[in-house]
């Protein structure tokens, strides 16, 4: 017993044991919240990243088939038409004809030039503004060329046709932050 205990026994007062106060100190809460930051600092960008790479997908997949469109107006008309291309987008994705052509993470655009010896085409895929993917664009003309341009500060500003290629006779679609390319899923669509 402790010298307090024996003094409050020998004067008539009962000894009590006082409660030992639970929860967590300082320190501990702050080692805890130190914790859980760094997590989240190596997580959250990881996890942005993934989100991103997984709305890729969506503009490969949108690309080429607009692409096999403007490849059925040529082989029915013998060119190239955007405008009816743009229709017969839509019109298999259920939307109305007329509505310019997007996806719900990509707006999508076409140019038509026909001052060359042969006709061509370039499509575009480019991000919607204030979403994850914005400042990213995605291409591809009636050759099946593929191209990428990266303006994202996520993945660093990169541009394919200017950037050496390791796939330097199609292009390439780039689907990560490494800058590693993707061919989108589908074979090169047949140009006149």
């Amino acid at each position: 017993m402790s010298h307090t205990a024996l003094l409050r026994q020998a004067d008539g007062i009962p000894s009590r044991k006082l409660p030992r106060a639970s929860g967590f100190t300082l320190i501990e809460l702050l080692i805890v919240v130190a914790m859980v930051g760094i997590l989240t600092a190596i997580a959250l960008p990881s996890y942005q990243d993934y989100i991103l790479r997984s709305r890729l997908p969506e503009a490969f997949s949108a690309l080429n088939e607009f692409a096999l469109k403007m490849d059925q107006v040529y082989q029915d008309k013998r060119y190239y038409d955007c405008n009816e291309a743009k229709a017969l987008f839509n019109k298999a994705r259920s939307v109305d004809p007329t509505a310019s052509p997007q996806t719900s993470f990509f707006n999508l655009s076409c140019k038509v030039d026909t001052s060359g010896a042969l006709p061509a085409y370039e499509l575009s895929a480019s991000g919607k503004p204030g979403l994850i993917t914005d400042g990213i664009a995605y291409s591809i003309d009636q050759t099946g060329f593929r191209a990428s341009v990266l303006n994202a500060t996520r993945w660093g500003t990169f541009n394919t046709n200017t950037a050496p290629l390791d796939k330097a006779d199609k292009g390439c679609w780039v689907a990560k932050s490494n800058k590693e390319c993707s061919t989108g899923g589908m074979q090169t669509p047949a140009g006149p």
